[in-house]
C-alpha cells in the first residue's frame, strides 16, 4: 500500500514540474512573439517612411 502512495505522489509531483516547464515554454513563447511582432511593426513603419521619402522619427520607435 505504501509503494502505491509513493508512486502515485511522485507522478503528482511530475504532473506538477510537467505543468510548470510547459507554462515557462508558454511565457517564453509569447515573449518572443511579442519581440517579433514589434519587430515587423517598426520594419514596416521603418519601409513606409523610407518609400514616401522621409525619415523616421524616433519617437515612434520608442
Amino acid at each position: 500500500m505504501r509503494l502505491d502512495r509513493f508512486v502515485l505522489i511522485e507522478e503528482d509531483v511530475l504532473l506538477v514540474k510537467i505543468d510548470d516547464a510547459l507554462e515557462r515554454l508558454k511565457v517564453e513563447r509569447d515573449r518572443k512573439m511579442a519581440v517579433y511582432t514589434d519587430y515587423l511593426v517598426r520594419s514596416k513603419l521603418d519601409k513606409l517612411y523610407h518609400s514616401k521619402g522621409r525619415q523616421v522619427d524616433a519617437s515612434l520607435m520608442t
